[in-house]
C-alpha cells in the first residue's frame, strides 16, 4: 500500500481492540480508536478515515445503526466499512453487508485474514479515489455538474456546480423527496440502469422545474468499471442546455409561425371548401369536435398606428406560449383555442389580456371573441369575431380605430355567411322586437343582447340598473313579441346573428370618419 491510511477500529472491548491494533503493526498505517458508535460518529463528523472497522455489538450505539447513519451521509458513504462479529450467523451477517458493509471478520481474529481484507479494500479504495481525482478535474475543466453515484442511485460525491444545478436532488434519488421532479428523478434511475446493464455511456435530455423555473438538463451516466461497498460505481454528469434549447425551440417556433400565418390567411379565402378547410385544420391539432373560440386582438396605442412589427411581436409571443393556431390578418391578431369550459372563455379573453399588458405594457389591448361548439365554420367565426370586435371598439370611448374600413369588414361577414339577405333576415328574426322597442327606448333589444349571450339574471340586472324581476318579465315580453322560445339554442343562435348583423348596420350608419369610432 502507498501513502498512509488512516484505520477506524469501533469497538467497545479494549482486548479485541490492541488485538487488531497489534496484528496492523505497519508504519504506513494511522490507527484510530473509538469506543463505541456515539464516539466514532463525532469523529466521522470531522474526519475521513480510509477504512473503518466496526464490532456489531456495543452499548449507546451500536455497529448497524452506526452502519445505518455512515451510509446516510454523502461526506462517509464512500468509506469502506468491515464488520468485527463474534457471531457466525449467516443471517446477522447479510443484514451488515446489505446495511453497507464491504466485508466482515469473525472474532477470534485470524491475522493473515485480517491483512488480506485490509490491504485488498485499501487496493480498491485507492483505486475508486483515483478515478475520484480524474472525476474531479473533469468537473472542474468543464461547465455543468458532476457526481459519483452507486447501482442503488445514492450520490457519493458531488462536483462542480452540482448543488446550483440541482439544489433539491435528494442523496438518494430513488426516494424522490419533492414530487413535481419524479420524472426527472425517474429518468435518473432508468439511466442508472441501462448504463449498468450495457456498460456504456448512456445519455439523454430531462426537464427539471425548480422555484417555478424550467431547466432543461443534459444527463451522462457511465459505468466506471469499480465498485465500492460491493456495488458498482457510476459517474453522472448534468449539463444545463435551457438556453440553447430555448433558442432552438425558438427559432423553430417562429418558422412554424410563419407557415401558420400563411396557411390561416389561405383558409379565409375562397379557394377552399368548408370540408377542406375542416381537414387541415384537423391535421394541424385542432379537434373540430370539441368546442372551439376564435379571439382577435385589437392593439391600440397613443401614436395611433399598428406597425407590423407590434403586430409580429405579439403574434410570435402568443405562438410561443402555447397559442398554436394564431396568425396576422388587416384587422389585428386573431387565434383559434380550444377552451376547456365554454362557460369561462370570457375569463380566459381577460386572463390573457392581463398577460399581454404585462408583457407590452406600451400598448392598449382590445379582445373580441367568437364560440362555436357545433358545426365548425372557419370563415363563420373569424367574421363573428371580427363583428364582435366592431362592437368591442364601438362600446368604449377614446379607442381608436386605425384606418379599418367598417364597409370592407361588413363585406367579409357577409361574405362568410354566404351573402345572407341581411335585411329580410333582421326582419324576419327580429323585425317585431324592434319596431315594439321604439316605444321602450331601446330597453327590450339591451335585455335580448344579455340573454343571448346566456348573461345570468343577476348579471343583466346590474348591467342594466334594474330589479332582477323586471329582468324575467322583459324576457316574458320578449317571447310573447317574438313567438320565440329563449332557451331554444337553435332560435337563439338565429337571434344573436341577426342581432350582430342589425347592430353592424347601425355601425355603418353613424355619421363618423372612418378612423374612429366613439360613443
Amino acid at each position: 500500500m502507498s501513502g498512509k491510511n488512516t484505520i477506524l477500529i469501533v469497538d467497545d472491548n479494549n482486548i479485541d481492540r490492541e488485538l487488531v491494533i497489534g496484528l496492523l503493526d505497519d508504519n504506513n498505517i494511522n490507527i484510530i480508536n473509538a469506543c463505541d458508535g456515539l464516539e466514532a460518529l463525532t469523529y466521522l463528523r470531522n474526519n475521513n478515515p480510509d477504512l473503518i472497522l466496526l464490532d456489531i455489538v456495543m452499548p449507546n450505539l451500536g455497529g448497524f445503526e452506526l452502519l445505518e447513519k455512515i451510509q446516510a451521509s454523502p461526506l462517509t458513504a464512500r468509506i469502506p466499512v468491515i464488520l468485527l462479529t463474534s457471531v457466525d450467523d449467516k443471517d446477522y451477517i447479510n443484514k451488515g453487508l446489505e446495511l453497507g458493509a464491504v466485508d466482515y471478520v469473525i472474532k477470534p481474529f485470524n491475522a493473515k485474514d485480517i491483512k488480506a481484507k485490509i490491504k485488498n479494500h485499501f487496493n480498491m479504495k485507492n483505486s475508486y479515489d483515483t478515478s475520484f481525482e480524474l472525476l474531479r478535474s473533469f468537473a472542474q475543466a468543464i461547465s455543468g455538474a458532476s457526481a459519483i453515484i452507486n447501482e442503488e442511485g445514492i450520490i457519493l460525491e458531488k462536483f462542480g456546480s452540482f448543488e446550483t444545478q440541482c439544489p433539491n436532488l435528494p442523496h438518494n434519488i430513488k426516494l424522490p423527496t419533492d414530487t413535481s421532479n419524479s420524472k426527472f428523478l425517474n429518468q435518473i434511475i432508468l439511466g442508472i440502469k441501462k448504463a449498468l446493464k450495457s456498460n456504456a455511456t448512456f445519455s439523454f435530455e430531462s426537464e427539471l422545474t425548480q422555484n417555478g423555473v424550467r431547466k432543461v438538463l443534459q444527463i451522462s451516466i457511465s459505468d466506471m468499471k469499480y465498485s465500492f461497498n460491493n456495488k458498482k460505481i457510476l459517474s453522472l454528469h448534468i449539463l444545463d442546455i435551457t438556453n440553447k434549447v430555448l433558442e432552438n425551440r425558438q427559432i423553430d417556433l417562429l418558422y412554424e409561425f410563419q407557415n401558420r400565418n400563411r396557411l390561416f390567411n389561405n383558409l379565409l379565402s375562397e379557394q377552399y371548401s368548408v370540408k377542406q378547410k375542416n381537414q387541415i385544420l384537423e391535421t394541424y391539432g385542432l379537434d373540430l369536435n370539441a368546442p372551439v373560440a376564435c379571439y382577435i386582438i385589437s392593439v391600440l396605442d397613443d401614436k395611433h398606428h399598428l406597425t407590423d412589427i407590434i403586430n409580429n411581436a405579439l403574434g410570435e409571443w402568443l405562438f410561443i406560449n402555447g397559442y398554436a393556431w394564431t396568425w396576422l390578418t388587416t384587422w389585428g391578431i386573431s387565434t383559434l383555442v380550444q377552451p376547456v369550459n365554454p362557460a369561462s372563455i370570457n375569463k380566459n379573453a381577460k386572463l390573457l389580456a392581463e398577460k399581454l399588458l404585462l408583457r407590452f405594457p406600451e400598448y392598449k389591448f382590445k379582445i373580441s371573441i367568437s364560440l362555436e361548439e357545433d358545426n365548425f365554420n372557419f370563415n363563420q367565426i373569424y367574421a363573428d369575431a371580427l363583428s364582435s370586435l366592431l362592437f368591442a371598439l364601438d362600446n368604449n370611448d377614446n379607442y381608436v380605430l386605425f384606418n379599418f374600413e367598417l364597409h370592407a369588414i361588413y363585406q367579409i361577414v357577409l361574405n362568410a355567411f354566404n351573402n345572407t339577405d341581411v335585411d329580410r333576415f333582421i326582419d324576419k328574426m327580429l323585425g317585431k322586437i324592434i319596431l315594439s322597442d321604439k316605444q321602450n327606448d331601446g330597453q327590450l333589444l339591451k335585455t335580448l343582447f344579455y340573454i343571448l349571450n346566456n348573461a345570468s339574471t343577476k348579471i343583466i340586472s346590474q348591467k342594466l340598473f334594474i330589479h332582477q324581476n323586471t329582468v324575467l318579465w322583459r324576457k316574458q315580453k320578449i317571447e310573447e313579441i317574438l313567438g320565440y322560445n329563449l332557451d331554444d339554442i337553435h332560435i337563439k343562435n338565429q337571434l344573436l346573428l341577426a342581432y350582430k348583423f342589425y347592430r353592424l348596420k347601425n355601425l355603418l350608419s353613424k355619421n363618423v370618419p372612418a378612423d374612429y369610432v366613439n360613443m
